[in-house]
């Protein structure tokens, strides 16, 4: 069970956001090439795909996400600058101390905190191919700036959720670690 979940958690971080982005490359590079509009070019390049061309695109997709997904982890921690994530209150300890104590102790609540972890990664990974291909599309005449500008309000709120999952994470690891040490007093 698992592995289903691990392999859920790449295909919605890493292949979706990369397939996204790519697709975005493609509109582009159609649209160069024959002035159609914007749904009949993605339409235009969906048709007669084959399962290697499936299975390569998703290949290079789960790529391209893992690279957008750097761009993603940076752009948080931009925001963090910002607005941080309030500081654990109970512990002063590592994260990493935290993980593995929360890991050992208490798995369900250590599955709970990746599930935010999760999510934190996919709406900043999302957040940054949504803007990227926003700027592309713009920038080549495909949308106009009623898109563009629905394009940087969906980051700005990816982004926000993004912190919030974050800062989610951050209290349950907090709130879980205390649990499992005083557990251990008893």
């Amino acid at each position: 069970m698992d592995k289903i979940r691990y392999s859920l958690f790449d295909l919605f971080v890493y292949a979706l956001p990369g397939g996204l982005l790519l697709l975005t490359a493609n509109v582009v590079n159609m649209e160069k090439a024959a002035a159609l509009p914007l749904f009949s070019t993605i339409q235009k390049s969906l048709e007669e795909v084959n399962v290697y061309q499936a299975t390569v695109f998703i290949a290079v997709a789960y790529c391209t996400g893992f690279i957008t997904n750097i761009a993603g982890y940076y752009i948080l921690k931009l925001k963090e600058l910002i607005a941080p994530v309030p500081k654990p209150k109970f512990s002063q300890a590592g994260n990493s101390e935290k993980l593995t104590v929360v890991r050992e102790l208490n798995k369900e609540n250590f599955r709970y905190i990746e599930q935010w972890n999760v999510l934190k990664n996919f709406s900043s990974n999302l957040a940054s191919v949504i803007i990227l291909s926003c700027i592309l599309l713009y920038s080549y005449n495909i949308i106009h700036l009623p898109a563009l500008i629905t394009g940087i309000i969906l980051f700005v709120v990816l982004i926000f959720q993004a912190s919030s999952y974050h800062r989610w994470s951050v209290i349950d690891l907090d709130n879980a670690y205390k649990n499992c040490k005083h557990g251990d007093q008893t």
